[in-house]
């Protein structure tokens, strides 16, 4: 990855081999009246001389070195820094960005959930956990594998399943015993016609108001039990924004949990919260904001929207699709990685220009002089 990052040519590279290209011409054309006008006033040696001077000073090394050298230092610093970038353009494009919204679950969280409760009316709660962790087994989402490692902890015997279907940001179904169950969101119960008991209906009300995630189960019709899970915020995620803001950047989480949650997040994090967000409707959510965007994100459901971004940029201990997606690979899973890149871009992309700057300047003001017969 370092090496295409290296030999890639980004736009601001680009802009200076059109630079060095349109420099050839110049001082060739330069070096023939050099050496036609001098000819004529001071002799053919002197001619020849002057136009060789031109030629020599018009080289374009400092015009093809000053794109180059910088970015290849600012992707060295990148990976210092435990961050790799798949292209040079990255940083281009990192020095351009507006915006900046982040998934929640496993980025702005941590990825260490924990199970708070569960609620099974009418049955064992082991037996209910076996079930739906059965399902969740083969799953890849964070809030699954919670489940089927609680299960794991418990020695609970999972139940043979069949016809498993992950179902992109609602949950995931399987034929266990010879029942159809759904394990997910409550839009997915919703959306299979699944009956919410009252009593259950009241206790997700009041974990969701705690910022808990509640994972149904339901079969023949009806949501047999809810699975509370708890997790914390990353230490450095209200830092993070508040220095992403004090760039002048905007900031913003794009996270599939219902509104109640979202509120909440919004509330404990200073930062407007898109929810009940699908993978389709975060592509729609980075779309609508305009202007250069990176997204942060881990999971699965992340991956379009890391796609579709100016920059994707991924945590290290993420999905697959995620780094597939993704521009950017945070190794050290930091999210201070974040901001401290940015800023590495801008300044890469700031030196960039000061080099261009410098050495067509000195690259004209050379010409002249060795025009003028007062460079040999």
């Amino acid at each position: 990855l370092l090496h295409n990052a290296l030999w890639s040519r980004p736009p601001i590279q680009q802009l200076a081999d059109r630079l060095a290209a349109w420099m050839t011409p110049l001082a060739v054309l330069i070096a023939a009246l050099t050496f036609i006008g001098w000819s004529l006033t001071a002799g053919v040696e002197t001619g020849l001389l002057n136009a060789l001077s031109v030629l020599l000073i018009a080289c374009p090394c400092a015009l093809g070195l000053a794109t180059p050298l910088t970015l290849w230092h600012g992707i060295n610093r990148a990976a210092q820094g435990g961050v790799i970038l798949r292209s040079s353009a990255v940083l281009e494009k990192l020095a351009r960005l507006r915006h900046v919204a982040f998934d929640k679950t496993g980025t702005l969280t941590t990825r260490q959930f924990t199970v708070a409760e569960i609620h099974s009316p009418g049955q064992p709660e082991d037996t209910f956990l076996a079930r739906i962790a059965a399902v969740e087994a083969r799953s890849e989402h964070l809030l699954g594998a919670t489940v089927y490692r609680e299960a794991q902890e418990r020695r609970l015997a999972l139940p043979l399943t069949e016809q498993f279907r992950t179902i992109p940001g609602y949950g995931v179904s399987a034929r266990v015993a010879g029942d159809m169950v759904i394990v997910g969101n409550r839009a997915l119960m919703v959306r299979e016609g699944c009956v919410i008991p009252t009593e259950l209906e009241r206790l997700t009300e009041t974990c969701q108001q705690a910022g808990w995630i509640a994972v149904y189960g339901a079969w023949a019709g009806e949501v047999r039990g809810v699975v509370v899970l708890a997790e914390e915020e990353r230490p450095q995620a209200v830092s993070v924004i508040h220095e992403l803001k004090h760039m002048g950047l905007e900031a913003s989480v794009l996270t599939g949990d219902d509104a109640v949650a979202g509120a909440r997040w919004s509330a404990r994090l200073d930062v407007h919260v898109r929810a009940g967000l699908r993978p389709e409707d975060k592509i729609t959510a980075i779309q609508a904001i305009g202007g250069p965007v990176a997204m942060v994100g881990d999971g699965i459901n992340d991956g379009p929207a890391l796609a579709a971004a100016s920059v994707g940029i991924a945590l290290s201990n993420g999905t697959d699709v995620a780094h597939a997606a993704a521009d950017v690979i945070l190794i050290n899973d930091e999210l201070s990685a974040v901001p401290w890149l940015i800023g590495l871009g801008r300044a890469t992309l700031g030196r960039v220009r000061q080099n261009l700057a410098w050495a067509l300047v000195y690259n004209l003001i050379g010409l002249a002089l060795a025009a003028a017969g007062l460079l040999w």
